[in-house]
């Protein structure tokens, strides 16, 4: 009896790899079916060559599709030879196209299936996920990916982004009116607007991008594949005989099979096959269906049960030609362990989220652990004030204490390496004008993720000082309760605060937008100006020199309005961001103050009196006084408002008249206004008298550029925590 080992299913099909579909394939055609059985297997340890498909037979064990052919050639006297009908020159035919197979289509797979981000986080990850336990899933899907882009390296494709949809999503503008516009017109049954060339960009210049260049080169090397495959099928039943499959058949079923039936978000090798290539996409549903059977397979439908774990795997190929035969295997299902491992995990977080919230009383004898709800440098002239300034009142009163021993002997230094790494690569992207707002946006998400770590953490240490005042005395025991009450309020003070920070920071990142959707109108600008210098330098007397003047004034034109419109966006959204910032803030630091002044006011009821040995002291009577004390806190910060903050700013007399005085002249200045009564008068002066308003040149819209993130917008951006929330 045969046993082949194989991938796990994936796609309906009954392996993820496309040498253990043609292995399946082979020995469908080739060996009788009750003479071998099947095994989905992730343990390549039991194969010599640490690979699938592996053949068992007794003590022979042999890895490699390439040598399993081999094997059934030799074995049986020739028995199980799938080429024997065929001639010397068909042999030698079959012998090249699976070799080119082999070199061809296998990196048009690794493109589609690994090296493409979207197709591989979409569609191949999840389904390592459902034929592996899931300590595998670290290892296995991260190596073959790996493999895959060695294997791609020479294509030149492995550092362009492939995902066409990503791209034009994440670009700014991509939610504009413009693209609304055209998602409307899509979805009434509209033609679509075709390639947007813009303003003398040329169609050069279109498909010269990346995106596009990336689409051609994979239309290139699918064509290369698809198309001698699809002359030698020509109107045969299959590739080089129209009775009888050969082993290249197998090889073509194996690989055609995985660049036509998974269902990838960048789904163009499936395009490419269904426009240009019909006979091969009959080719494939008949052979499909003749080998693998019709049904579709899931891997659930493999691995279902959780008896599965005690009882023998099941064959992954059932159809009416091939009888259901049971597999011994002593490894568990992949989908049991998972299943397993994320109700434990569950099970254990459940447990955790009790123990944080409650803790048991030895008095009174109920849950009361609960938590309070209401229901220098590098800063400009700025920098030196704050370094040369005299110390502060407080600190002349209470001498500030040394320097945290946290600060010092750290082996990586004070900075923390993913912060560091996130906020310096934020300026290496994007448009210049952009970098320096982008690296600030960048170093807010890392004091945003900071915030939030102190949060739980904060949470922790409450719950864990009500666990350790729980065995000392009872005055002890009840303040370090109340107290871990108001400490775990504070965590969830700090927790709302990030949230409202999210909010100048979700500002300032639409100013950075903007200044991203200036930058081509200056560089339109300067390259027009670069183009006449270097004209009258070569060709003073040369033609283009007066149509690219033209060109300049209606760039001015366009870059006066786009810079107007940055600096007064600018002004009106950096003053919402700090007024965000700074209200959140002060709440904030408000109610720390009133949390404070009450945990000051429990720590009065813990008797500090000395007493000497074998004095016992009085008896505890302070549970009313510090129930009541929590809850005073607690209507003080439920009825908290801004009106009845404790903390006034106040200016000086100077500061205040200066402050005045420039809020006076800019309304002197608003009210005089600018007389625009002449800026279009014709232009009878220039060199040509061509011009027309910038309003009016066709193709007056830029494709904006890039960002390093994905596109956000005070509506849609998502913060890029942990728990991925989305921000309102």
């Amino acid at each position: 009896m045969f046993e082949l080992h194989v991938w796990g299913p994936a796609f309906g099909l009954p392996s993820i790899d496309a040498d253990c579909l043609a292995a399946i394939a082979y020995l469908k055609w080739a060996v009788p079916i009750e003479q071998w059985i099947l095994i989905a297997d992730y343990d390549v340890s039991l194969s010599p060559g640490r690979q699938f498909p592996l053949l068992v037979n007794g003590t022979d064990r042999v890895s490699g599709l390439t040598s399993i052919i081999s094997y059934f050639e030799k074995y049986g006297s020739g028995h199980y030879h799938l080429n024997d009908h065929l001639n010397v020159a068909q042999r030698s035919e079959s012998a090249a196209f699976s070799s080119f197979l082999q070199s061809t289509a296998g990196p048009l797979i690794d493109l589609s299936l690994y090296v493409s981000a979207e197709n591989y986080n979409a569609t191949t990850a999840s389904a390592y996920t459902a034929i592996l336990p899931w300590y595998l899933n670290y290892t296995v899907p991260p190596a073959r990916r790996d493999l895959a882009r060695t294997r791609t390296a020479h294509l030149g494709l492995s550092s362009l982004d492939i995902s066409l949809t990503e791209q034009n999503s994440s670009r700014p503008g991509a939610h504009t009116l413009g693209s609304q516009f055209e998602t409307a017109k899509q979805e009434a049954g509209l033609p679509p607007r075709t390639v947007s060339l813009g303003r003398r960009t040329g169609v050069q210049g279109v498909f010269s991008a990346p995106v596009y260049a990336a689409r051609i080169r994979l239309d290139a090397l699918a064509n290369e594949v698809l198309e001698p495959l699809s002359d030698l099928l020509g109107s045969k039943k299959f590739l080089l005989d129209n009775e009888r499959p050969s082993a290249l058949d197998c090889a073509a079923i194996g690989y055609l099979a995985l660049l036509f039936y998974p269902d990838v978000p960048q789904a163009w090798l499936q395009e490419a096959l269904k426009s240009r290539f019909p006979r091969l996409v009959a080719y494939i549903d008949r052979v499909r269906s003749e080998v693998f059977g019709a049904e579709v397979i899931n891997a659930a439908d493999v691995c279902s049960s959780l008896l599965s774990t005690l009882m023998p795997r099941k064959t992954l190929i059932e159809d009416s030609q091939m009888s259901s035969k049971t597999v011994s295997s002593s490894l568990p299902s992949p989908l049991v362990v998972n299943g397993l491992v994320a109700s434990l995990t569950a099970l254990i977080a459940a447990v955790a989220a009790i123990a944080i919230h409650h803790r048991r009383s030895p008095r009174e004898g109920d849950l009361i652990f609960w938590a309070l709800r209401p229901r220098e440098a590098g800063l400009g002239e700025a920098g030196s004030i704050l370094s040369s300034r005299a110390p502060t009142a407080s600190q002349i009163q209470n001498p500030p204490p040394p320097v945290s021993t946290t600060k010092t002997g750290r082996f990586f230094g004070k900075a923390n390496l993913g912060h560091t790494f996130r906020h310096k690569s934020a300026g290496a992207f994007g448009p210049d004008l952009a970098k320096k707002l982008s690296q600030l946006v960048k170093m807010e998400k890392n004091v945003m993720r900071s915030m939030e770590l102190v949060s739980r953490e904060r949470m922790e240490v409450a719950q864990q000082l009500s666990i350790w005042g729980e065995a000392c005395d009872d005055d002890v025991s009840d303040v370090t309760d109340k107290l871990g009450v108001l400490i775990y309020e504070i965590g969830e003070l700090e927790d709302q605060f990030v949230d409202r920070y999210d909010q100048y920071r979700v500002t300032m990142k639409s100013i950075r937008n903007i200044e991203a959707s200036v930058q081509p109108s200056r560089d339109r600008k300067q390259k027009i100006t670069d183009q006449i210098a270097q004209l009258k330098y070569k060709e003073p007397n040369s033609p283009k020199i007066v149509v690219l003047e033209q060109e300049l004034v209606r760039a001015e034109a366009e870059s006066l309005v786009a810079e107007a419109q940055l600096s007064n966006i600018t002004r009106e959204k950096l003053k919402a961001a700090f007024n965000y910032q700074f209200d959140a803030l002060r709440e904030h630091c408000e109610k720390l103050a009133i949390i404070a002044g009450y945990g000051k006011h429990l720590l009065e009821l813990i008797d500090d009196t000395p007493v000497t040995p074998g004095e016992t002291r009085n008896a505890y009577d302070g549970y009313e006084a510090s129930k009541a004390i929590i809850q005073d806190c607690e209507d003080a910060l439920t009825n908290w408002v801004q009106q009845n903050a404790a903390v006034s700013s106040k200016l000086s007399t100077r500061a205040r008249t200066l402050s005045q005085r420039r809020r006076s002249a800019s309304r002197r200045r608003q009210g005089e206004g600018v007389d625009l009564s002449g800026q279009d008068q014709p232009m009878e002066g220039r060199e040509s008298g061509l011009w027309i308003p910038a309003s009016e040149h066709q193709g007056n819209g830029y494709e904006d550029e890039l960002e390093e993130d994905a596109p956000s917008t005070v509506h849609t951006e998502t913060r890029g925590r942990e728990e991925e929330r989305v921000a309102a």
